[in-house]
């Protein structure tokens, strides 16, 4: 028996079911080809963005930096003024009823 020799053609033509299923892989080999060349560009697209991205993440390093400290400050600032009324709860009440009622109608 005479074995078959992939890369040389049929001796007969195609048959319609044949045709369909090279014209399938044909076509899946395309779209194949184009998703990866496009993958490709996006992922050198992408370390170029990153590393100019990279000056941009200090400045904002930096400013998150900032913030940070200047929340601290206010939350320190924030915790002295609730130590303050609690000691003026104790030694006198209606001051800290009056501080709280104006506090929280008054000033909104």
């Amino acid at each position: 028996m005479k074995m078959n020799n992939p890369f040389q053609g049929y001796n007969r033509g195609y048959t319609a079911r044949e045709r369909r299923i090279r014209r399938d892989l044909g076509m899946l080999l395309v779209i194949t080809g184009i998703i990866c060349i496009w993958l490709a560009f996006k992922v050198t697209s992408q370390d170029r963005t990153i590393d100019k991205l990279g000056v941009i993440n200090t400045a904002l390093t930096n400013q998150v930096d900032s913030l940070h400290d200047e929340s601290f400050n206010a939350s320190t600032v924030n915790g002295r003024y609730e130590l303050s009324l609690d000691y003026l709860k104790e030694s006198n009440p209606k001051a800290a009823k009056e501080f709280e009622d104006y506090f929280n109608h008054e000033t909104e």
